[in-house]
């Protein structure tokens, strides 16, 4: 082992031989951590130390490594395959740094399911699905289901896409997220299930209808490959390839404001948006494509509309984004603390809403808040005011061109204010 003082974590694949340097580690260790399948093991090869399964404490496992140590256990943390992939190894390097955990890894699952099913993966996109999963994954709950990370990859048009999985967050549950997703057209999936146990087994190019309709065994390795390359800008999008409300087609953030209003929202990667006043959920659901590592709350008084929202949700793959039928500021406590917040609408209680915004939004956060009349100008200026926040406004007066007969004449657009605000960095 590295030494009294240092965990060791080992990997582990059923059915393969250990390798020297992890039977010596097993073999002086006084304590083993790991999940309740590795107990033989410990039994086989660390006869002296005491076994502790940690699947119903994992997230406490550096604080137990470490009291462990201080009394003087040798200990090793058992893992499947190699610990630095998705693995317990991060966790404990976080805690002890990287000179005071030694690492043995084995070859990963995903090396194993790639290899079986014949897949090159050396520009794979590698997720994981582990997590709790307490319901199907749907709109609701989009932001955080652990299904997330796979579909918003495939929402991005990655390829091959290899996801570890898990219970509720498997094949099966991927293809039929797929589906609502609209997205099933473009994939197919492979499984290698079992790797190096008794039954295992695999499967290859299922269509996502075949794999919504299959059990699959656990563990497995699911892999979506692309047969049909997405052609979707990152933003930007014709107002008329968005679902809007009849007959008063119009109503919907347009094109050339929503290229604005993201500009001046200065999205990262990772952002947590809230889009407030939806309605047909268009700068939201840009928002989503630029924050593929973050999420967007849309929020929305008007059921008609929030139903023509998850149409094009739908329409655009927003695997990120979820959509609350409620009038804001109701129902934002729900939504975790935002890094930028845009408001389309506010249902008459502006001010209110601006306070209750700016109150939640993380240091260094933006707010835009756009208007088309001058009274909600004048609310919105003096209430950002009132919050002493560092606001500045833009006028925008967009024109595009019609024909008239032969030839071609400037229609204008009705003209609309962007509030913006930028809160001081903690």
């Amino acid at each position: 082992m590295g030494g009294t003082m240092n965990p060791t974590v080992i990997g582990w694949l059923p059915g393969e031989p250990l390798l020297p340097a992890v039977t010596d580690a097993l073999a002086q260790a006084t304590l083993v951590f790991g999940a309740k399948g590795f107990a033989p093991l410990a039994e086989r090869f660390a006869p002296n130390a005491h076994f502790e399964p940690f699947e119903a404490w994992l997230a406490q496992l550096p604080e137990r490594c470490a009291r462990a140590i201080v009394q003087g256990e040798r200990v090793v943390v058992a893992t499947t395959g190699d610990p630095l992939f998705h693995g317990a190894a991060a966790a404990l390097l976080a805690h002890f740094g990287p000179d005071a955990v030694t690492v043995l890894p084995e070859r990963s699952s995903v090396q194993l399911a790639c290899a079986r099913l014949g897949i090159p993966w050396h520009n794979a996109t590698l997720v994981s699905a582990h997590g709790k999963v307490r319901e199907p994954w749907s709109w609701k709950n989009a932001p955080h289901h652990p299904l997330r990370p796979v579909l918003v990859a495939a929402a991005h048009n990655r390829s091959p896409i290899v996801a570890l999985t898990a219970p509720g967050a498997g094949a099966t549950e991927i293809a039929s997220a797929l589906t609502e997703l609209s997205l099933a057209h473009r994939y197919r999936i492979s499984v290698a299930a079992r790797i190096g146990l008794d039954g295992e087994a695999l499967w290859r190019d299922l269509e996502p209808s075949q794999a919504a309709a299959t059990a699959f065994p656990h563990p497995h390795i699911a892999i979506l490959t692309s047969t049909t390359p997405g052609t979707e800008a990152a933003f930007g999008w014709d107002d008329d390839a968005y679902a809007q409300r009849q007959p008063e087609k119009g109503l919907i953030t347009k094109r050339e404001v929503r290229a604005v209003a993201l500009a001046l929202l200065a999205l990262t990667p990772h952002d947590t948006v809230w889009d407030i006043g939806a309605g047909s959920g268009s700068v939201g659901l840009e928002a989503a494509r630029l924050t593929p590592e973050g999420a967007v709350w849309a929020f929305e008084k008007n059921a008609d509309d929030v139903a023509i929202a998850l149409t094009n949700a739908r329409r655009f793959h927003a695997a990120n984004w979820t959509i609350r039928h409620t009038k804001a500021p109701a129902g934002l406590e729900e939504a975790p603390d935002p890094n930028a917040v845009f408001i389309g609408g506010s249902g008459g209680e502006l001010a209110e809403l601006l306070t209750y915004c700016w109150q939640r939004i993380a240091p260094g956060g933006r707010l835009i808040a756009t208007f088309v009349t001058l009274e909600n100008l004048a609310t919105a200026t003096a209430a950002m005011t009132a919050l002493d926040a560092p606001w500045h406004a833009t006028q925008l007066w967009a024109a595009r061109t019609k024909p008239i007969l032969a030839m071609h004449r400037f229609a204008a657009e009705n003209p609309v204010w962007l509030v913006a605000a930028t809160k001081e960095p903690s």
